[in-house]
């Protein structure tokens, strides 16, 4: 389980980028790359309305939008390999919320044999 909070968000018009999360059954070597959706071998990477496996395949997944999920700052983003399935799960509580909100839910496959590490671009 990973879960960072949200200290500040930069919403300036004519920013580049946006959020995306990996899952990678490797650690990362330098040089890391420049986008999450390439590399690293071995990983699960989403975000920005987009997801791919260690196949590489890009695919639509639209609500791995974790910029348009209406975080704010205060707000925990937690991210869950699951067992048994591998699934992944992003969640999100607000400073005021008694429990999580599930904004993600991919039947990502994740093979549970071994740490995991979490990227974030």
């Amino acid at each position: 389980f990973l879960c960072v909070r949200i200290r500040a968000l930069s919403r300036e018009p004519g920013l580049r980028g946006g959020t995306r999360i990996a899952i990678s059954a490797l650690p990362a070597e330098a040089p890391l790359p420049d986008t999450l959706l390439k590399q690293p071998e071995c990983s699960w990477a989403f975000g920005r309305g987009l997801a791919r496996g260690p196949d590489r395949r890009v695919f639509a997944l639209p609500e791995a939008d974790v910029d348009g999920a209406g975080l704010v700052e205060g707000d925990l983003l937690g991210v869950l390999v699951a067992k048994p399935g591998g699934n992944i799960a992003v969640m999100r509580k607000g400073p005021k919320d008694k429990g999580w909100t599930c904004l993600l839910n991919w039947e990502a496959g994740v093979p549970m044999t071994g740490p995991h590490f979490a990227l974030l671009e």
